[in-house]
C-alpha cells in the first residue's frame, strides 16, 4: 500500500516540475524573440 502512495507522490512532484519548466520555457522563448527583433 504504501509503494503506491510513494508512486504518487513522485508522479505528481514530476507534474509539476515539468509544468515549472514549461512555463519558463515559453517565458524564456517570449524574451529570446523580444531581444533578437
Amino acid at each position: 500500500m504504501k509503494r503506491k502512495y510513494l508512486l504518487i507522490f513522485i508522479g505528481l512532484v514530476l507534474f509539476f516540475y515539468l509544468a515549472y519548466l514549461v512555463r519558463n520555457w515559453e517565458a524564456f522563448v517570449e524574451g529570446f524573440k523580444a531581444g533578437w527583433n
